[in-house]
């Protein structure tokens, strides 16, 4: 399939995330007012593109992400995010991602960590992002850390001078001895400022148990700035 040829295939993606994008500040409202619950579950949206940052270039994001999980028919956690990212050079990004998750349990923290450098190929459409997280649960009863790798594969698309799609996909690898490694799936749009310094990054994806029916529907969005 041609580049033409592909825009077209996703023509009606970017009208519906046009959508998005002139209602953003409803939609960014709507995530805040997720209902949510004590129960634990994994972050999904990331928010990036396969394009690198400049050498030298820091990027600053904020994001509010929540999920639906499928097989109970209830929202789940809802998390609030900071991201800093920055540019080795014209193909390599370091990032780090801080995610609080809300609960209504006084008496239970979850923190989501991430450290990644990020790889671009074949002029900044496909990126490699070979991610390590922590998972930090707090109680009563102490604190309690799980580890995970998940690296994810991200393809970029323009689709007009000031936007582009992006389609990703990842594998969660728990490293404590947990079999039930999660596959995940996500489609996300990125709308430029005039000066391209700034953008807003609406996302969908949805996250699997692999051989099990799907498991969390995930939404959010990001705002990101970038700093010369």
């Amino acid at each position: 399939m041609d580049f033409l040829s592909t825009r077209r295939a996703f023509a009606w993606i970017k009208k519906w995330w046009c959508f998005l994008y002139s209602h953003y500040s409803l939609f960014g409202a709507g995530l805040l007012c997720c209902l949510m619950t004590s129960c634990f579950t994994p972050v999904n949206t990331h928010f990036e593109r396969a394009a690198s940052l400049e050498k030298g270039q820091i990027e600053v994001m904020g994001s509010a992400a929540g999920n639906y999980v499928i097989n109970q028919d209830r929202f789940g956690t809802t998390n609030l995010g900071l991201r800093f990212g920055y540019g080795l050079n014209s193909r390599t990004d370091l990032k780090l991602f801080y995610r609080m998750q809300l609960n209504d349990d006084e008496n239970l923290s979850i923190q989501h960590f991430a450290f990644y450098p990020k790889f671009s190929f074949l002029s900044n459409t496909l990126a490699v992002q070979p991610m390590l997280g922590a998972y930090i649960f707090g109680g009563t009863g102490g604190s309690e850390v799980t580890f995970v790798l998940s690296p994810r594969v991200i393809y970029s698309l323009p689709i007009s001078e000031s936007a582009e799609l992006s389609l990703s996909s990842k594998l969660d690898f728990f490293l404590d001895g947990n079999d039930n490694n999660l596959w995940g799936f996500n489609i996300g749009s990125c709308f430029f400022s005039k000066n391209r310094t700034s953008s807003l990054r609406p996302e969908l994806g949805i996250l699997v148990l692999p051989g099990e029916t799907p498991a969390l529907w995930t939404f959010g969005v990001g705002y990101v700035r970038i700093l010369d």
